[in-house]
């Protein structure tokens, strides 16, 4: 049992680390691009599982941004 939450942890920061590497580099694109970045930027995530699938898996379905002023 420990090793599974072990597992899962490790997997949950994982995972964390990969969108957190992903959002800095969009950032600083986005800055190179616009020359300011976004104060807001909320991701929407849909669940989707088929019936042969144990467990739910998120897809992406965009995002909304927010820039300074709003």
């Amino acid at each position: 049992m420990n090793n599974a939450i072990s597992n899962y942890r490790e997997a949950k920061q994982g995972m964390q680390a990969i969108i957190d590497q992903h959002m800095a580099e969009a950032f600083a694109e986005i800055r190179r691009e616009y020359g300011v970045t976004p104060v807001y930027v909320g991701l929407s995530v849909a669940e989707q599982r088929t019936i042969e699938e144990r467990y739910t898996n998120g897809e992406y379905a965009g995002c909304a941004v927010r820039l300074d002023g709003e």
